[in-house]
């Protein structure tokens, strides 16, 4: 799909949150049991047959990617930029979702792409992050400190400090189909 139809899809979701029926359609074809961690709210909903969608937030106005984008010298990939810009400051996608630009005022030190990019010079000092050879933007948590990492080229990196695997790796995945998989087929009553 192409990246203004990926950015539709993107908006109904954020939209409507997670209908039931996506989530039967999604995983009762004998993987619901095999979820991670983080799935087990979605098994309780999908058992009682209930969800709770999420808030979705406001998109951020493109002066603020540019500001991160100045004051790091880090240029953010194109596709996530306007995920920011066009469909929500975070909250979807894989994992427990995007992060969020900037923390809230009132939580100065709340998980953030700024936040946590500052935290770490850009990554650069850990050790677990010097086998890239471009910036890692974190963009989403998955439990268990587990973190996903966007490239400015838009390749997606992943840090398990759970595995033997002592730095983050690269998921040959591009941002588009990163997002592309976590979407899977399109809910009934939207067109792919």
């Amino acid at each position: 799909m192409d990246e203004n139809v990926l950015l539709q899809r993107l908006r109904w979701r954020v939209a409507i949150g997670v209908p039931i029926d996506w989530i039967w359609r999604r995983f009762d074809d004998g993987t619901i049991n095999s979820c991670s961690w983080h799935d087990i709210e979605g098994q309780r909903a999908i058992r009682e047959r209930r969800y709770e969608p999420q808030v979705p937030r406001s998109p951020v106005p493109t002066a603020a990617i540019t500001r991160f984008e100045e004051r790091t010298g880090t240029a953010f990939p194109l596709l996530l930029r306007r995920l920011y810009t066009e469909v929500a400051d975070g909250g979807f996608g894989p994992g427990y979702g995007l992060f969020p630009l900037d923390p809230p005022s009132e939580h100065p030190r709340a998980d953030s792409v700024t936040y946590l990019y500052d935290k770490h010079l850009g990554y650069r000092r850990d050790s677990y992050l010097q086998g890239c050879d471009e910036p890692l933007i974190p963009i989403a948590d998955h439990g268990c400190a587990i973190t996903s990492y966007a490239t400015p080229s838009g390749v997606v990196w992943e840090h398990d400090p759970n595995t033997d695997i002592e730095r983050a790796v690269p998921t040959n995945k591009s941002l588009h189909a990163w997002l592309t998989g976590w979407l899977g087929p399109a809910p009934t009553g939207q067109r792919s």
